[in-house]
């Protein structure tokens, strides 16, 4: 299996083949992590009660699997090159093992203001998906504030955080959508289940004032007008832009949702 998809001709590919078979695709993507425990069973579901278990029994550490496993046989090769913004400030390369040793330091900096195992820690880098869009889709107008929202129609998951971004472009719509899904695989996203837990999640809410209704394809997004942590930082960025399908502003939508879910500022 690939461990690393360059078009989106091989995106589909993968997606298709996780939809053919998605416990022998899971499984063979889950054989590439060094585990402290192997699953019991790869997929289990009950439909009657509603229930689905991924990789039953099995433990793993991600740390672990970024980084130390990889020590022994490439530590002295290139982890990564960080750029320096200043053009009169040199760039580094690091190894993986003086990565490692940074990543430790950092760790027993968090140890030593109260970090404990089970702990949220948010490394908050806005700029990431910015720059990630900047460089594969277009030029990047303005940038909302972002908020801090419940998940949509799900339980159990941790709070999400919203932004919206006005861009330029010389992309069609279908040449969007497949730089969207590109940068969203870059940065790591895996598609398991619907509305599940995901690391990013890049909609396109408008494309300039056309409506396209398609398999692939549906813009205006079909569900922005039902969802404040949508309406919110949109409104922020363009609170007089008229849905060109419902003949409202983003203002007017945003006081005639009937969604109740809590949007608030993140505070960093």
């Amino acid at each position: 299996m690939k461990k690393e998809i360059l078009s989106y001709e091989q995106y589909k590919k993968e997606y298709e083949e996780s939809v053919k078979n998605p416990k022998l695709f899971w499984e063979g993507k889950a054989n590439n992590f060094k585990w402290q425990r192997k699953w019991d069973s790869v997929l289990d579901w009950n439909f009657l009660k509603a229930e689905i278990s991924w990789f039953k029994g099995a433990r793993l550490n991600i740390t672990e699997n970024c980084l130390d496993r990889h020590l022994e046989k490439y530590g002295g090769k290139t982890a990564i090159k960080w750029i320096a913004n200043n053009p009169n400030e040199d760039s580094k390369c690091f190894s993986y093992r003086e990565l490692h040793t940074e990543v430790c330091r950092f760790s027993n900096v968090l140890k030593k203001n109260g970090a404990k195992k089970g702990d949220r820690i948010c490394l908050y880098m806005p700029m990431v998906p910015v720059n990630c869009i900047k460089d594969e889709i277009g030029n990047v107008l303005s940038v909302s504030k972002i908020y801090q929202s419940t998940p949509w129609r799900v339980e159990g998951q941790e709070n999400y955080l919203n932004q919206i971004i006005k861009i330029e472009t010389n992309l069609s719509s279908n040449e969007l959508l497949r730089g969207v899904l590109l940068i969203e695989n870059n940065l790591g996203r895996i598609r398991i289940e619907k509305w599940g837990e995901r690391l990013i999640d890049i909609d396109i809410i408008f494309y300039n004032d056309d409506i396209i209704e398609t398999i692939d394809l549906c813009i205006p997004h079909k569900h922005m007008h039902e969802r404040n942590f949508v309406l919110v930082p949109l409104n922020e960025l363009a609170p007089l832009y008229v849905h060109p399908k419902y003949k409202r502003t983003v203002n007017q939508l945003l006081n005639e949702t009937k969604d109740n879910e809590q949007v608030i500022l993140y505070e960093v």
